[in-house]
């Protein structure tokens, strides 16, 4: 009913009273921050440590009935892939197969519920998707 987790995509850090949504959660939601624009430098198992951290998160909260809010500057490129990355977790990490887990499907049932979406930052989400199923990581390059 009420937001109890919020992933903040774009900052390292914040002010935390920027969160307070009224009297819903009692001291507000709890808040992940991450700046996914700075994990070109990470690759990896850092990166997918991070991701993975995130997935959990989001995936206790919604399991406990909360609401997540996913967001970062614009909502079409660096919030889109952590929820994208989402997909991925729960096909294969709690094993979901009725969840796309192509990118392409996965993207596209974005699109439907927000349109302007886009695929970006896709070294994540690839790098993610060979963590979650159990393959070595990919190159610094992403590739």
């Amino acid at each position: 009913e009420h937001v109890s987790l919020v992933v903040n995509c774009h900052e390292d850090s914040c002010d935390w009273g920027k969160y307070k949504l009224g009297q819903a959660v009692p001291g507000g939601p709890k808040v992940i921050t991450e700046a996914l624009h700075k994990w070109y430098s990470f690759g990896g198992a850092s990166t997918a440590d991070k991701n993975d951290a995130i997935q959990r998160a989001i995936w206790a909260h919604l399991e406990q009935g909360g609401s997540v809010a996913v967001h970062c500057l614009a909502g079409i490129h660096r919030a889109a892939c952590i929820v994208a990355c989402q997909f991925l977790f729960r096909h294969y990490v709690l094993g979901h197969k009725h969840v796309p887990n192509e990118v392409d499907d996965i993207y596209r049932k974005l699109q439907s519920v927000r349109p302007h979406v886009s695929p970006a930052y896709l070294h994540i989400l690839k790098e993610y998707e060979a963590h979650v199923r159990g393959l070595p990581p990919r190159s610094a390059n992403g590739f």
